[in-house]
């Protein structure tokens, strides 16, 4: 017999508080190592293939945890301390973990922190990373990082060269013109069409001179911003996204059409507050943007739209983003893929008004049991998180 929803309850609150008392146990026992700033991953084997933090690395007779945590700053998301005197930094870690024993040496500078020990060490997650980007400008949307190799210039008027560099400044300087781009740290170039070789965002690593938290390219690399795409009816351009085959980012209405424009996508997702335009000539449709989507450059949704050629329509797997802006209050979609809202019924638990397949989710959406029951007939929502399915229903 299933357990009733009280004992579902009640089990959902024990394992609550079964988790919290352990973060609670794990809290005290990492207590010396932790600050607002850092704490512990671990203790792993380093050096059997190569450096397990491939980034800048210092040593010093004063070691300590803290002092490594300010070598590393706020550029990386992890640092290390090994052999009693060593730091090192790095953006990710591969090793093999180690029994917290096998770091058994002290830190050079302070006998009480423990600094990991030969080809082993103490990795620590660095809570206050903060990694450099590109600027913001409003009006402007950041287009990536391109390839400027000087013959001849991707941006090729009016250079400014400043010691005081930003975003914000290249902008005001480039006023006018549809393009500005930042390269080498100091140097501003405006123009009137975008870059067709994009690089690495990896690549574009100089600080501006005027801000050392904002990337101003670097050699031969150039940070472009242009115009915002225009807004289209009541939905305003979010950006460029990942999209996912297997699991859609906008999970309600989908249109394919040759002649695909962003208008077009747009009317057609009436009563959504959210639409997409991916790989030159598909539409979807949803009500929120979901968790996977990751916000790529826009030289990743590089493809033009099968009705438009003058508007982008997204890539394989990336996707034009517009919404209302507006958190949308809950209500019925009158359609949803080939089913029409029908009305609101009473249910019982005892004799199921949809009596065929059934799911169950925290996260469970109309148009996720719509996905569910695209064989049947009908479907239908209920307590928040239960999905029925049928081919007839008991109110008929």
């Amino acid at each position: 017999m299933a357990p009733s929803h009280s004992s579902l309850r009640a089990a959902s609150l024990l394992s609550i508080f079964a988790a919290a008392q352990a973060l609670s146990r794990q809290s005290n026992q990492l207590e010396t190592r932790q600050s607002p700033s850092f704490s512990e991953i671990g203790c792993f084997v380093d050096g059997e293939n190569g450096r397990a933090l491939k980034g800048p690395s210092t040593a010093g007779n004063d070691m300590t945890v803290d002092k490594c945590a300010n070598f590393c700053g706020l550029d990386y998301k992890y640092f290390g301390v090994e052999y009693g005197s060593e730091c090192f930094c790095g953006n990710e870690y591969a090793a093999s973990t180690a029994s917290s024993s096998e770091c058994s040496f002290t830190c050079a500078g302070n006998p009480s922190q423990t600094c990991g020990a030969g080809n082993r060490i103490n990795i620590y997650n660095n809570l206050i990373y903060s990694p450099r980007v590109p600027g913001s400008v409003e009006g402007k949307l950041y287009q990536g990082c391109f390839v400027d190799d000087g013959n001849p210039r991707v941006l090729p008027s009016n250079l400014l060269g400043s010691d005081v560099l930003t975003a914000e400044v290249c902008a005001e300087h480039c006023d006018g013109y549809a393009y500005f781009g930042l390269e080498y740290g100091r140097e501003c170039w405006c123009g009137t069409s975008a870059p067709t070789v994009p690089a690495p965002e990896s690549e574009c690593s100089f600080p501006c001179a005027g801000n050392d938290r904002e990337l101003c390219g670097a050699g031969g690399r150039i940070n472009v911003f242009g115009p915002l795409p225009p807004s289209v009816g009541d939905f305003l351009y979010q950006g460029c996204f990942t999209d996912n085959n297997d699991d859609r980012v906008l999970s309600g209405k989908v249109v394919l059409d040759g002649a695909m424009t962003v208008e077009l996508c747009e009317s057609s997702c009436a009563g959504y507050s959210w639409f997409g335009v991916e790989y030159g000539s598909q539409c979807y449709c949803g009500t929120f943007l979901k968790s996977s989507a990751e916000k790529r450059t826009e030289s990743e949704c590089s493809m033009v739209c099968g009705g438009d050629s003058t508007e982008k329509c997204g890539a394989a797997n990336r996707l034009n983003v517009y919404s209302t802006g507006v958190s949308q209050e809950p209500g019925n979609l009158l359609t949803v893929g080939d089913f029409s809202y029908l009305s609101c019924y009473t249910d019982s638990g005892g004799a199921r008004s949809l009596t065929g397949a059934s799911s169950f989710t925290s996260d469970m959406t109309i148009e996720m049991c719509a996905d569910f029951c695209e064989d049947f007939g009908y479907f239908g929502v209920e307590y928040s998180t239960q999905c029925f399915c049928g081919d007839s229903a008991l109110w008929w």
